[in-house]
């Protein structure tokens, strides 16, 4: 049977401690009602040293396993939503600069990342190419020692406060569409790249925009990888953010129901609890019932990727029923709550608008489907 270390459960604690001081109800609030990026939380991260668990010690990281990454995303996720989003970029930049990068780019950019000096974006959606992400458009062209980058980015999360963009461009437009396409850490403050800041639904403290790149220059030195061979790094990084988003909405399914069940026991109608009420408790109960089977099928798929023979099936699975058990949750908890779960003061309306983008970003649920389907056919 699976089972955390005691250096593991502690680490939980440790979390928990931290956001109950730096991620309370009242700031998860204002922050979501300002849209403000977490910077403090953020901050609070660094100076623990957990945004270097991804990463050795010899660049000044722990030198965490999976699991420890899982354990920080699924916590901070309990806190707030917004609070794990701030540790993807961390996952999603420095992972492949850990990767591919060469040693001159880890010295460069890992210790900064992991003192929370430098902010990260990744840039790979486009106007046209989302979930069929390898029909990208943007285009890379090598000049001397420099590439003249041209295109557009949509939905690039933190591009508004990012130090550097991972911009996927296309460097040979004769290869196949999963071939011929190059990564670059592009600087957001220097002409032909502009960022706009766009109105989204939920997880509101995360800034999401849209990216212009207007002949802008990249140094060859700040290319990721061979040239051409981006895209097996990106399939990497999507795999990853499978457990990873899982974590997540594990996390914020188990807020949820503390939620639920806190309003069920103190809210009377009738002259008791509605907590009671049979009527309640199923809800309650389902809600319990998918938050054990989404922190199995999370941890489960850690595991696997920690063991290196991750079976694509499996975290699709895993993304996909996370991401739905959250908004089934969500929903059984607004229900629960009644009239004030639809109010903005109370923190259900934001987990109603936060667990719907799960069902989307980090390939929809109707993607991660075929992904099993096909390869339920194919074995």
């Amino acid at each position: 049977m699976f089972e955390f270390t005691e250096e593991q459960e502690a680490l939980r604690r440790h979390i928990g401690d931290f956001t109950r001081r730096a991620c309370t109800r009242e700031v998860a609030r204002q922050l979501d009602e300002s849209e403000s990026y977490p910077f403090e939380i953020y901050a609070g991260m660094a100076e623990l040293g957990w945004l270097g668990l991804p990463f050795p010690e010899k660049y000044g990281g722990l030198g965490g396993s999976a699991v420890d990454i899982a354990i920080l995303i699924e916590e901070l996720s309990r806190a707030m939503m917004a609070a794990a989003q701030v540790f993807g970029a961390v996952i999603y930049v420095g992972g492949p600069v850990m990767r591919i990068g060469n040693e001159e780019q880890r010295q460069r950019f890992l210790p900064p990342i992991i003192r929370g000096e430098m902010q990260l974006a990744l840039g790979l959606t486009e106007p046209d190419s989302g979930s069929d992400a390898a029909a990208l458009r943007t285009r890379a062209v090598r000049k001397g020692d420099r590439y003249i980058l041209n295109g557009a980015k949509m939905f690039c999360s933190r591009a508004h406060i990012a130090d550097y963009i991972l911009i996927a461009a296309r460097t040979d437009t004769e290869a196949p569409k999963h071939k011929g396409i190059s990564l670059f850490l592009v600087p957001t403050g220097q002409p032909g790249v502009q960022v706009s800041l766009l109105k989204k639904l939920g997880i509101k403290a995360i800034g999401t925009c849209e990216v212009a790149l207007v002949d802008a220059e990249v140094p060859v030195e700040n290319r990721l990888g061979e040239e051409n061979q981006g895209w097996p790094s990106l399939l990497t990084c999507l795999a990853m953010e499978r457990f990873y988003l899982a974590a997540m909405c594990t996390g914020a399914l188990a807020d949820v129901l503390d939620l639920a069940t806190d309003y069920a026991k103190e809210r009377e109608q009738f002259g008791r609890p509605i907590g009671q009420f049979q009527a309640i408790q199923h809800k309650l109960a389902d809600i319990y019932t998918d938050l054990q089977a989404a922190r199995l099928l999370t941890y489960q798929t850690v595991w696997h990727t920690e063991q290196g023979n991750l079976d694509p099936k499996l975290g699709s699975a895993a993304k996909l029923f996370c991401s739905e058990a959250y908004m089934r949750g969500a929903m059984q908890g607004m229900q629960i709550m009644g009239g004030y779960g639809y109010m903005m003061e109370f923190d259900m309306q934001r987990h109603f608008r936060d667990a719907k983008l799960m069902e989307i970003g980090g390939g929809t649920s109707e993607i991660h489907r075929s992904v099993i389907g096909a390869r339920l056919v194919a074995d």
